[in-house]
């Protein structure tokens, strides 16, 4: 049987709209109802049910059907199989289907996409399916409210999660001003934002986000990153069966599912926060890139506004840091921006915040006026729009080099402070395009130049 849903989402006004789906969703598609006359979203990517439809349905089926909020509608259409589907199923699941079996089965998937599709239209009976769903789907929660760097970093326990249990649904706790990296990470089905600088602000704050989003799900476990205190008992408040965290606090250890943990050959930060996955699945973690996938719409704002009319490459830079130690030095940034422009190209800063303004006007006027400008003037997803667009991004030891890698954008990495230890914890990976200028290396414009016109030669 083939499941397609149609989900879409009406506000508070009575108007409907199309409700988000991951950017990653390769194979949507826009259809146009002919009987509402609405559009909608059409999941094609769908599976054949050779038994009970509710143990096999695609995750984006899986993901509309969980929402049984009053505002979603969902409804369910089925499609007759033919030799072509008959064939792929033979070769999915490496067996022959004899005729009689293949017939029960069809219209085993026939009768039970109907039940789905009256169970929906008659609402109240919703909270049946939702308890048959949870049976068979894992969720999962991820609890990370800490800066831009270290929220991208997570994404490969994300990443690791969705390879073990592809059907599961993932749904990631994040800090307010960085919910946009983990709205676009690979692996994340659903963004919860904790605003901990304001709504969710102190323990008055974190009681109003757990009565925010209490049953809404049951979490088969919980990840909490850095061991935070705030999430491991909100976690637990949530419902969570198991809680997964790197173990610091004493007094909160009686609530997690592992012991001290040893991470063995797991030096990385973003490989650690991956081993928590190998701690409840018991299946050996991978060591993979970290994704982030640009919305459409920011590539179209970068194209049509920031870079309209701009046909050199665009060479990247971001200065500036939280700690000033760590920031490009100015002389060295200037003689850069003048390597840069020699070689026909256009340097552009990047950076968000007083500190990168403040950096800004201290430069001398000449070197401003050689500088595209681009402080401030962007989103997280048009950053990284904008990064895709540039040859190579030059940057200090901060978040946005690791959000570079995540877009597969080559990155010279300029650590001025960091010693071995620090580098082997935070340092780009061996599998990133990227150059490394550490303690002891040649911080001279001229070396690091050179460092980015290979990597370009590379690309």
């Amino acid at each position: 049987m083939w499941l397609i849903c149609r989900s879409q989402k009406t506000d508070k006004k009575g108007e409907t709209k199309r409700i988000p789906v991951p950017a990653k969703a390769e194979h949507k598609k826009e259809k146009t109802d002919t009987v509402s006359g609405r559009t909608s979203f059409l999941y094609t990517k769908n599976l054949y049910l050779p038994f009970p439809s509710l143990l096999c349905m695609p995750r984006e089926t899986s993901a509309s059907l969980f929402f049984l909020s009053p505002e979603r509608r969902v409804s369910i259409s089925f499609f007759s199989a033919n030799a072509k589907i008959k064939n792929n199923i033979v070769k999915q699941q490496g067996r022959k289907i004899y005729p009689i079996s293949y017939t029960f089965h069809l219209l085993l998937g026939f009768t039970q996409s109907l039940f789905l599709y009256c169970t929906f239209q008659n609402r109240p009976n919703g909270f049946i399916l939702f308890v048959i769903l949870r049976i068979f789907m894992k969720t999962f929660l991820v609890y990370n409210t800490s800066y831009f760097g270290d929220t991208i970093l997570t994404d490969g326990l994300c990443r690791n999660l969705k390879r073990i249990y592809p059907d599961s649904r993932l749904i990631f706790v994040a800090n307010k001003p960085f919910a946009d990296v983990a709205r676009y990470m690979d692996g994340i089905d659903e963004v919860w934002i904790y605003d901990k600088w304001d709504k969710h602000k102190g323990i008055h704050g974190w009681y109003t986000f757990y009565k925010e989003h209490k049953n809404r799900y049951s979490f088969d476990a919980s990840f909490v990153i850095y061991g935070n205190e705030r999430g491991i008992i909100l976690s637990k408040l949530l419902g969570a069966k198991k809680i997964y965290a790197d173990n610091r606090h004493g007094y909160v250890r009686l609530f997690l599912n592992n012991g001290k943990i040893n991470y063995s050959s797991w030096i990385h930060i973003q490989d650690k926060h991956a081993y928590l996955s190998e701690l409840y699945s018991g299946l050996p973690m991978e060591s993979m890139p970290i994704k982030y996938h640009v919305p459409e719409e920011s590539c179209r704002y970068v194209d049509t506004v920031l870079l309209k009319n701009i046909s050199k490459p665009v060479i990247a830079i971001n200065p500036v840091t939280k700690r000033k130690e760590k920031d490009l030095k100015p002389d060295m940034f200037c003689q850069l921006v003048d390597e840069i422009t020699k070689s026909g190209k256009l340097p552009a800063i990047i950076g968000a915040g007083n500190g990168a303004e403040d950096y800004f006007h201290a430069l001398p006027e000449n070197t401003q006026k050689q500088l595209l400008d681009f402080i401030g003037k962007t989103s997280i997803p048009e950053l990284g729009a904008l990064l895709k667009r540039c040859s190579v991004l030059i940057s200090a030891d901060t978040g946005t080099a690791h959000f570079a890698l995540a877009l597969d954008v080559p990155v010279v990495d300029v650590f001025y402070l960091n010693d071995e230890k620090n580098l082997s914890e935070w340092g780009p990976k061996s599998f990133y395009r990227h150059r490394l200028i550490a303690r002891g290396g040649d911080f001279s414009a001229e070396n690091i130049w050179k460092n980015a016109l290979d990597l370009i030669k590379e690309s």
